[in-house]
């Protein structure tokens, strides 16, 4: 009897031990789990307050970031490691190549261009051989290469709805990707901003000229003229009134800054048809033409 009894403890008091082991073990993996969603909480509060939220529906996107991580990205396997003396040869090599950039008749080019309105047997090919070490940076003008594929992305340095006051991006990308040659395609935008304030425009643009001068050494810039809206809408875009003023003064610039100025302007005077709704930009159709005669001014054609 007494050994059925001390059997019978025995077995309970083993009963109660497996309990308490097993609601220990539950217990732990509650604190852990606990102690998880704690650490995903704080993560996402952290990437939360650095900017970096990405919401899909409404593309609530970092592009800053994005634009720099996507180039960074892309480029990591053609971009040797940076190497301060070899870094120092390529800018005494590219100085003396672009001491000799060809001299170009700009009356023949312009009308060869012309010539060739409407023959647009063009690929990727082209365009990217030709502008493989330079970057076309701008606003909306030049960000429409970007649909038709017909360069990397990292040397088009542009954005929708920018101006001088808020090209700091671009610049920064340009500096970055350290191209040979750099064509700088800013347009309407500025003379809407600017309006009448010739003077700060012309000064806003030296900063930037200079910028890139003394970060990306050795680089030939080329500066495009604003081109002109469609006639028709010369009336709604008052500030068209100051065009030339606005040449040339950005003419002007160039010379004292010692870079290149260009205007693809004749372009869009010989064909209006091209102007797209808006009486501003241009349908595809100018991009061939004006993409040819950049290159060619450049000597990379």
């Amino acid at each position: 009897m007494n050994a059925d009894h001390d059997h019978g403890l025995y077995r309970r008091e083993n009963r109660i031990r497996k309990a308490a082991s097993v609601k220990k073990r539950s217990n732990q993996n509650s604190r852990a789990l606990t102690a998880v969603l704690i650490f995903v909480c704080l993560l996402a509060i952290v990437f939360y307050l650095s900017g970096g939220v990405v919401t899909y529906k409404d593309k609530n996107i970092n592009m800053d970031e994005a634009v720099k991580t996507r180039m960074i990205l892309e480029s990591m396997e053609e971009r040797p490691l940076y190497d301060p003396e070899k870094a120092d040869m390529h800018n005494e090599v590219q100085e003396q190549e672009l001491q000799s950039v060809p001299e170009v008749d700009i009356a023949a080019l312009q009308a060869e261009i012309l010539a060739n309105f409407g023959d647009y047997d063009y690929n990727s090919e082209y365009f990217r051989g030709w502008f493989e070490d330079s970057a076309i940076v701008g606003d909306s003008m030049a960000q429409a290469i970007a649909g038709f594929d017909w360069i990397y992305e990292r040397n088009l340095q542009a954005q929708i709805g920018i101006s001088l006051p808020s090209c700091a991006d671009v610049i920064e990308g340009t500096i970055w990707l350290q191209p040979s040659v750099i064509f700088l395609t800013f347009s309407a935008n500025n003379i809407a901003t600017y309006g009448t304030g010739i003077d700060s425009y012309i000064n806003d643009y030296s900063d930037i000229i200079n910028e890139l001068k003394a970060n990306v050494p050795g680089a030939e810039i080329y500066t495009e003229a604003v081109l002109p809206c469609d006639p028709d809408f010369s009336d709604e875009y008052w500030y068209y009134d100051y065009l030339d003023d606005y040449n040339a003064a950005m003419r002007q610039m160039c010379e004292e800054l010692d870079v290149h100025y260009f205007d693809p302007g004749f372009i869009l005077d010989a064909h209006p048809e091209i102007y797209s709704e808006d009486g501003l930009h241009p349908t595809w159709e100018f991009y061939p033409l004006w993409m040819t005669y950049m290159a060619e001014i450049a000597g990379l054609g």
